[in-house]
């Protein structure tokens, strides 16, 4: 078969983060042949399993607990492949063999990692799973930070927002202090993940919860500061995707130079910032790949809730002082040999950055085509198909009952409130224009969910 015959579904989870991304992945799968079906879960879900042509479906990561809803795929003439978002930034071995030795791995066709080592780990400690299935690729987030991709957010910034380039970005990484929900409601939500929240993991959480509140006081405590220090330069505050942003926009509300903006990517902001400050945030890592200057601020240091990679890439300082000298410098990137052994070290993690890499997006759709090339089709397993769908939906109706759906859906419209296709068109314009390429057609299926196709 060939990619005409296959349908692509990209589900999004968390809109500003992953937007973007997939985004441009759907579009260079429509180029190749696909069509794409992109959109809000609920969306994809309800159209991936209400129809019985072959199909590819896109997860973020396994879940070792969604064994049914993956058995309901395959029922229906489904492929799945993984382009993992997790497990990557510090090389956590321990979750990569975890998620890649569970029964929900075994049904996926492709797994793509972000380097030679991450895949090392998989097939050595991973038997039940065919080497060929793993996939060095590195991650698609990262081409869009490539020289000749990273004009479409400047082109993004400009269209949305009127404001001059040269200000200071603050990336705040806070959910466990400032989280959309509480400890209470994360561990009714991972309930069905059995030892999330043991007697340990517990204590270890509480702790992780008192380091961070201290670090997140002392964030708010730094901006006020900075605001004062450098009343001519504007401050953009982009609260995590999983933190409420209404306390930053209480405690900024009297400092005109600060701006709390979460909507739309951290990326278009990046690329017109002067210096980026963050504590321990995957940010940190993609301002280093588009050559800003990179401040890690470490009031506090604990080796057990710190994310080290985005802080090694990083200048760190522990005093706001330290910081406001910093920015007061003529020329702020450092020249130092020490910027080669942090790029060296991120080449070890991520196969797409440097010059000469292939893109991941290239590496994915290329992958892709040969296994749609070497698919024999077959009758969906209507049967099949229909009894995992009511487990699903029995099981849904459970966690109803007990008030977790309610949570799930509270959760789910905070990190995607919305897509409109305005939204789509708007940024696919801009890729028209930066790749001279043809435009392709934009379908609203239902609401937040659309299909693109030639």
């Amino acid at each position: 078969m060939c990619p005409k015959d296959f349908k692509c579904f990209l589900p999004i989870e968390v809109k500003s983060r992953e937007f973007d991304t997939k985004l441009y992945l759907a579009l260079k799968l429509v180029e190749n042949g696909f069509t794409v079906v992109i959109g809000k879960k609920n969306g994809i879900n309800k159209r991936m399993l209400s129809q019985n042509k072959p199909f590819v479906y896109f997860d973020k990561g396994i879940s070792p607990s969604s064994l049914d809803f993956y058995k309901a795929i395959k029922a229906s003439n489904g492929l799945m492949v993984e382009i993992q978002e997790e497990g990557n930034i510090n090389l956590n071995s321990k979750f990569l063999i975890k998620v890649h030795n569970s029964l929900s791995a075994n049904l996926f066709s492709l797994i793509f990692s972000w380097s030679s080592r991450a895949k090392e780990i998989i097939d050595r400690n991973c038997k039940n799973l065919d080497d060929d299935s793993v996939i060095v690729s590195g991650h698609p987030s990262f081409d869009l930070l490539h020289e000749s991709l990273i004009g479409y957010y400047y082109k993004l910034r400009n269209l949305r927002y009127k404001l001059d380039p040269g200000y200071i970005l603050i990336n705040t990484n806070f959910s466990k202090a400032n989280g959309i929900i509480s400890l209470a409601q994360s561990k009714l939500y991972n309930k069905k993940n059995i030892g999330y929240y043991d007697k340990i993991s517990n204590e270890k959480i509480e702790s992780g919860i008192k380091f961070e509140k201290k670090i997140f006081l002392k964030f708010i405590e730094m901006i006020k500061i900075l605001s004062k220090s450098f009343q001519d330069k504007n401050f953009i505050v982009r609260p995590h995707p999983s933190e409420q942003s209404n306390i930053y926009e209480e405690e900024f509300e009297n400092f005109n130079n600060v701006k709390v903006i979460k909507e739309g990517s951290s990326k278009e902001w990046i690329v017109g910032a002067d210096v980026v400050i963050h504590h321990d945030c995957t940010t940190g890592i993609e301002a280093f790949i588009a050559k800003k200057n990179v401040v890690s601020f470490c009031p506090y240091h604990d080796e057990d809730f710190v994310i080290k990679l985005p802080q090694d890439l990083s200048v760190k300082f522990n005093k706001v002082e330290s910081i406001i000298n910093y920015i007061k410098k003529d020329n702020l990137i450092d020249k130092s040999t020490s910027i080669e052994k942090k790029y060296q070290r991120l080449l070890d993690l991520t196969n797409n950055i440097g010059q000469g890499r292939k893109m991941s997006t290239d590496i994915i759709i290329s992958s892709l085509k040969k296994l749609c090339n070497d698919f024999d089709t077959v009758k969906p397993m209507i049967f099949k198909r229909n009894y995992y769908l009511f487990k699903i939906k029995f099981q849904s109706l459970l966690n109803k009952i007990f008030s977790k759906k309610k949570l799930s859906s509270s959760i789910q419209n905070f990190k995607f409130p919305y897509l409109k296709k305005e939204e789509l068109e708007e940024r696919l314009n801009i890729w028209y224009e930066l790749l001279s390429i043809e435009k392709i057609t934009v379908k609203e299926l239902e609401k937040d969910t659309f299909l693109l196709k030639k």
